[in-house]
């Protein structure tokens, strides 16, 4: 094991650590009323969200592949 996988292993362990939040930040959509501003706000937040999570998850299966993790 060399030092290149020594940081995509403390790569891999920051992206889980940073994935674990940002689904914890997320929860489930409420139905509270709320003006058009408020809800489109939200939605916004939600899809950046998304996808942030969306390429942390594919920098994670492509660092779990070259571990030979998977």
């Amino acid at each position: 094991m060399g030092a290149g996988d020594d940081e995509a292993r403390e790569r891999l362990k920051e992206i889980e650590e940073t994935l674990d939040v940002l689904r914890g930040e997320i929860g489930p959509p409420t139905d509270d009323p709320k003006d058009y501003g408020d809800a489109a706000a939200e939605m916004l937040a939600r899809e950046e969200q998304g996808a942030l999570i969306e390429s942390l998850e594919r920098e994670q299966a492509q660092l779990r592949r070259q571990l030979g993790l998977d």
